[in-house]
């Protein structure tokens, strides 16, 4: 077994582009690209949930959490002008677009989205 198939942590890090899937159940042209639950990110990110339940705070919530984690996209516009990405945008598109919220956190959750294609075998 190749140690490096092992360590998911590098390549959860460099992140995956998602398709986003429309409210019409299509196939759209807005990708997202977003670091796996093996990244630094993320783990970061569950430590910081974690400490606010422990002192009985409220926890961000799912749109916030993925925000932090998307590290850029493609393909999204309003009209014809391209909307720049940046982290309170797309925490803006996952609170008001549930279901695209919904397949990021799906996405994120499964390790096999962040394999290289060689190393599916």
């Amino acid at each position: 077994m190749d140690i490096k198939f092992l360590e998911t942590g590098p390549i959860h890090d460099e992140g995956a582009e998602m398709r986003v899937i429309g409210p019409d159940n299509k196939p759209t042209d807005f990708y997202i690209k977003l670091a796996g639950r093996d990244s630094k990110l993320w783990l970061s990110i569950k430590r910081k949930i974690e400490r606010q339940v422990l002192a009985g705070e409220k926890a961000q919530d799912a749109a916030k959490s993925l925000s932090e984690i998307t590290l850029g996209w493609r393909g999204l516009s309003e009209g014809k002008k391209e909307i720049e990405f940046t982290q309170e945008m797309a925490e803006r598109i996952y609170n008001n677009a549930p279901y695209i919220c919904e397949q990021a956190d799906e996405f994120v959750s499964k390790r096999a989205n962040f394999l290289k294609p060689a190393s599916k075998k």
